[in-house]
């Protein structure tokens, strides 16, 4: 049986850099936890001049880092835009040689978002996926003034819309599900992140980057809807970096959520007694009062006890069989996992949860892939119709099966 080792590409403006040309490579992507709001990726990259040549890489220009499965193929990690180049001479051993180790940063889309204004206009009210929509076309979209040609010939054939867009496409927004207040116009725009942050938080969505570098949205809905959990077992899980966390913080049992024209008010009444009265108050850009119950319901059911957290997963697959570290390198945002066979210490058998975010830190020898899990339950809410297949019927369904029990 083989065992896959790691071999890693960094390309930056169409040059690869391979082998002994890199050192270290670090990826950050995602989010620390559930509750947290999206932040742009992070990639650091170490490129050695061995011969002093020298090598020349400018700010904004792509950088996108691959990593071969156990076939050979390509799996991409990260795609971005540089930020930083930093020279550092070394000494390699060899007289006469002004050698250096170029650190280059680069940073993923959202970063781009978060520096310009969109929606000058404001927008009308609208649902959820609409108004995100709108944010990111207008704000990852290249500009006239951005194009590097002057003439409809010096296009390339084979370039298509959505790689040229600057990380927006249509296909990764969901539809949305409830409607949003009206964008008010404004004088010099509205910030881009804002915007779709603001929407995807009133949505209960997860706004996310994705590894080819654009930006996609899943609605409230799409982790409900998830089958295929990924099992990791705990032997695969550096025993020293398997950490759960169950905190008090966590509990909220009376949340009132805010919509136009009122509040909505949930609370628990066996959790009150047990843990006393812990409230929240969530603002958010709902219209209807319909949608507020819904969300402070779905927020009383996640959060009325105590969660178990994995804060941390993490995994080698430098000398796993091919076939396992190919499973793990498809793992990404958003990503249904179950840690299995979880020693009796945690107080759980298994852990489900939803992949918020991941590192992945890559040398010649080693690639070790770092997982920050949430608990399941506090992504999925109360089902709702939309989530029930078109085919479902009533005939289909158990006679003793009570809506409370669906889940």
């Amino acid at each position: 049986m083989s065992t896959w080792t790691p071999d890693a590409t960094v390309t930056i403006n169409g040059v690869n850099y391979t082998g002994d040309t890199i050192g270290t490579v670090s990826i950050n992507r995602g989010r620390d936890n559930v509750y947290a709001d999206p932040t742009a990726s992070f990639a650091s990259v170490q490129l050695i001049d061995k011969t002093g040549v020298g090598i020349t890489i400018d700010p904004a220009e792509q950088l996108v880092i691959d990593i071969d499965d156990s076939a050979g193929a390509p799996v991409r990690l990260f795609t971005g835009s540089v930020t930083d180049i930093t020279k550092t001479l070394y000494d390699p051993g060899l007289r006469g040689l002004a050698s250096a180790v170029v650190t280059v940063a680069a940073v993923g889309p959202l970063a781009r978002l978060s520096r310009v204004q969109v929606l000058n206009a404001g927008r009308p009210a609208e649902t959820d996926g609409d108004r995100i929509a709108a944010a990111l076309e207008e704000g990852l979209g290249v500009t006239w003034e951005e194009l590097p040609y002057t003439a409809w010939e010096d296009i390339p054939a084979d370039l298509t819309w959505v790689t040229f867009s600057g990380g927006y496409d249509e296909d990764l927004i969901d539809p949305g599900l409830f409607d949003l207040i009206a964008l008010p116009a404004q004088g010099g725009g509205h910030n881009a992140l804002v915007v779709a942050s603001d929407a995807s938080r009133s949505g209960q969505g997860v706004l996310y980057e994705t590894a080819t570098g654009l930006v996609g949205w899943e609605n409230a809905d799409d982790r409900g809807t998830a089958t295929n959990f990924y099992d990791i077992p705990s032997t695969l899980t550096i025993a020293s970096q398997l950490a759960t966390q169950t905190s008090l913080a966590d509990i909220v049992n009376r949340v009132e959520v805010t919509y136009f024209g009122g509040v909505a008010t949930e609370s628990d009444a066996v959790s009150i007694p047990q843990f006393g009265r812990w409230e929240r108050r969530i603002e958010t850009l709902l219209v209807n009062e319909i949608n507020a119950v819904q969300y402070a319901s779905d927020y009383i059911r996640r959060h009325a006890f105590p969660a178990v957290n994995l804060e941390q997963v993490t995994v080698r697959l430098d000398g796993q069989p091919d076939a396992l570290a190919d499973e793990l390198l498809a793992l990404d945002l958003n990503s249904p996992v179950n840690l299995q066979d979880v020693p009796a210490t945690f107080g759980e058998p298994f852990l489900p949860g939803f992949v918020e975010g991941l590192t992945w830190r890559i040398d010649a020898h080693r690639a070790e892939l770092q997982l920050l899990v949430s608990d399941a339950n506090l992504s999925t809410g109360d089902l709702r119709w939309s989530q029930i297949g078109s085919t479902v019927t009533w005939a289909d369904l158990s006679t003793t099966l009570t809506w409370q029990d669906w889940r």
